[in-house]
């Protein structure tokens, strides 16, 4: 499947220059990138592959590539496997505006968030996970059910998980209330007004969103800078009434701006032992086999299932506040 690559980050064999020399940049890209686009067109079709790298970059619906990974992919494939003065002039074009580009690829704040408007280029979303999250949370036919009358999604980027949520949750019948916040400044517009900006790491404005049977935080942790993780963890933690459901990229996934990623051993342990949650692996597997993109699939970082025990005390959370 088309959306099953890997998530290289391709642009990296791109780099400004003074002059821009074209075929240069092009000797560049080819034994880091033909084995990947002929592999795809051997069980796919030019056109095919075309028109779904040109719906990552106008759509965030099953992206799995930033826009400027999916336009590094399509310029790659115009100019190496097109056949005509169209694709060849549009393939120096996606170049001649990658080479521009400015070195950093999206604003970050202190904590880790990004901002600004322009990261919805860099959010991606696989509406296949969120499918299976949303029967598991409110289809009480569910082998799964957890029975979730409030959700909050924690590092929510657009609030597309949101609103896939919403949708699948009234054809069960179920009206939850579901809020979903992202430490982006511009939250409010990226997500068309359907979530808020807040800081995860705060606890004041944290505590002020209360308690939700289910909270999802997904390839959010790594983001946070290390200083804060624990704010975040406390904060996720107190956000959870029941059922947290978390992904976290492992050491050496990459990606843009992760200043933390962590094995999943580091998390169960913090989550298992300080705050006592079990973890519901079985559902884990679930969870993998429904996903599209590779870090979901990957048992090293997909989505881990955290429920509480039986018996509760918050008391853990507010301990050592730093």
């Amino acid at each position: 499947m088309i959306m099953r690559w890997g998530l290289l980050i391709l642009a990296a064999c791109i780099y400004p220059v003074g002059a821009f020399e074209l075929d240069a940049h092009w000797n560049d890209i080819p034994a880091m990138l033909l084995p990947v686009l002929d592999e795809q067109l051997g069980s796919s079709n030019f056109t095919t592959v075309e028109e779904y790298l040109r719906k990552n970059i106008e759509s965030p619906e099953r992206r799995v590539y930033t826009v400027p990974q999916a336009k590094t992919f399509l310029a790659a494939l115009l100019h190496f496997r097109g056949n005509t003065v169209a694709h060849m002039q549009e393939a120096d074009e996606l170049l001649l505006e990658l080479l521009q580009r400015p070195p950093e690829e999206i604003p970050i704040l202190e904590t880790g968030a990004w901002t600004g408007k322009d990261a919805a280029d860099f959010h991606v979303h696989d509406n296949s996970l969120a499918a299976t999250l949303a029967s598991v949370m409110f289809n009480e036919t569910d082998p799964a059910y957890v029975a979730c009358e409030s959700v909050i999604d924690l590092g929510c980027g657009l609030g597309l998980y949101a609103r896939d949520f919403e949708a699948v949750a009234a054809i069960f019948g179920e009206h939850p209330r579901i809020v979903c916040v992202d430490g982006n400044p511009h939250t409010k517009t990226l997500s068309g007004g359907r979530c808020d900006s807040v800081d995860l790491t705060d606890d004041a404005e944290m505590m002020k969103l209360g308690r939700f049977d289910c909270a999802i935080s997904l390839e959010v942790a790594e983001h946070i800078k290390r200083p804060l993780e624990r704010r975040y963890i406390r904060n996720m933690v107190r956000s959870t009434a029941r059922v947290l459901f978390l992904s976290w990229a492992r050491p050496g996934q990459g990606g843009v701006g992760h200043f933390n990623e962590r094995p999943q051993s580091h998390i169960e342990h913090l989550l298992t032992r300080a705050f006592n949650f079990v973890r519901d692996t079985a559902l884990e597997e679930r969870l993998r086999a429904s996903a599209l993109m590779l870090h979901f699939t990957d048992p090293r970082s997909g989505v881990m299932v955290f429920k509480r025990r039986a018996w509760d005390s918050d008391k853990r959370i507010m301990v050592n506040p730093e």
